[in-house]
């Protein structure tokens, strides 16, 4: 008779993750103040096997009064008045039968800025994350997340890191936003009880990882597909095959859009 298969493991909760990365306990709960009474919460958890190794990086993300001295190093200043920080813990899964579930590997205070109004974009969970592995082990990974924008507009972005491995352990670093499309159908013209709303519509972008020349900084494509509006406010589809390139842009540390000539 075969042993039955292992249960599945819980990953890292969000009060340990934040309390991994800050040393301090909060309430159980998933937001509390830490380093300089900054307003921490946990943002994402990402779960991953690289070389038939599974780990999870849990983020987080912090609000204002949040630098200064801790735990020995000082904290980066954000050059972004009104974005969060991003900070972030991983761990390895222990072996069967180990006491702890996990094993703590190691947190970074800084991983970037994003976001806006001290929030991080919030986590589309209708949209999976997308990952790409270069050939010199970096890992990157596209989060989907969204925010709300003016006129009940919700705009569709992804957050794109990039980890790497060395003598430090593993370090993510973030490396900007990339557009994903757009949709307001909270706030639209959708039938007799909503006359006088702006017209519908509903775009979505593919995200894909491609390899560059030396495989090191992939390039990005997003494929758009659906419906937008046009300058007249006209909605129209997706031109068929529309596609959004950006590059890895090393003087800002971030992907930019590709500018075509027209």
């Amino acid at each position: 008779m075969s042993d039955p298969p292992p249960a599945a493991v819980a990953f890292p909760d969000p009060g340990s993750v934040i309390y991994f990365i800050f040393g301090e306990k909060g309430d159980g709960s998933s937001s509390y103040e830490t380093v300089n009474r900054s307003l921490t919460t946990y943002w994402y958890g990402f779960p991953f096997e690289l070389d038939g190794k599974r780990y999870f990086s849990g983020f987080v993300y912090s609000g204002p009064q949040k630098f200064g001295e801790f735990a020995g190093e000082a904290m980066a200043v954000s050059n972004h008045e009104t974005q969060a920080t991003i900070s972030v813990a991983t761990f390895e899964a222990s072996v069967p039968g180990s006491e702890k579930p996990w094993d703590f590997l190691g947190a970074q205070l800084y991983v970037g800025d994003l976001g806006r109004n001290y929030e991080a974009n919030a986590i589309d969970e209708d949209r999976r994350p997308v990952t790409y592995l270069a050939n010199d082990g970096r890992y990157f990974l596209a989060i989907p997340t969204s925010y709300l924008a003016g006129g009940g507009v919700n705009v569709r972005t992804f957050e794109v890191f990039a980890m790497s491995r060395g003598e430090d352990g593993m370090l993510w670093k973030y490396l900007g936003s990339v557009g994903g499309g757009a949709e307001n159908n909270a706030s639209c013209d959708s039938g007799p009880d909503s006359a006088g709303l702006p017209a519908c519509f509903d775009s979505r972008g593919s995200l894909a990882f491609r390899a560059g020349s030396d495989d090191v900084m992939p390039g990005i494509q997003v494929l758009m597909q659906g419906t937008n509006v046009d300058a007249s406010g006209k909605v129209v589809p997706v031109h068929a095959g529309a596609v959004t390139e950006y590059l890895y842009d090393s003087g800002r540390s971030k992907y930019r859009q590709v500018e075509h000539s027209q």
